[in-house]
């Protein structure tokens, strides 16, 4: 998806939709102005496009799996986008390894006894009156 201004502002040519989308909730819909097929490149990398123009968007493109199976893009947890040309592209904060962050820990020992709390049930603990709460 993407939004008109952003479309706009590429250039990017607006062809009329007959298709309907909604949000994730599944019947929030979202006004879908047009749709666009466009190759943009990222680092020399051509990356075909194919998305609803959505009034509105939250962010200014937004493209998922089919986008990602289309340019053969893979994710990867530790903040790494694989292009298919085996490329890396890192995302996601930059931090040092030598920064290290100093926080507040409170010690609570549990009861000399097992205790089971099962759903729907709940148990009461005395915590020291030193511990701060959230």
């Amino acid at each position: 998806m993407i939004r008109p201004s952003t479309a706009a502002r590429l250039g990017i040519k607006l062809h009329k939709s007959s298709q309907s989308a909604s949000q994730a909730d599944g019947t929030s819909p979202l006004v879908v102005v047009g749709e666009v097929k466009v190759v943009l490149t990222y680092d020399n990398i051509p990356q075909q496009f194919e998305g609803l123009v959505i009034e509105n968007l939250d962010v200014e493109i937004l493209a998922g799996t089919p986008f990602m199976e289309c340019n053969d893009i893979t994710i990867r947890p530790a903040r790494r986008v694989i292009l298919k040309d085996g490329s890396i592209c890192e995302y996601g904060s930059k931090t040092s390894s030598s920064r290290h962050s100093v926080r507040r820990a409170h010690v609570l020992r549990a009861l000399p006894h097992n205790t089971t709390v099962w759903p729907g049930d709940y148990i009461e603990l005395s915590i020291p009156h030193d511990t701060e709460t959230l």
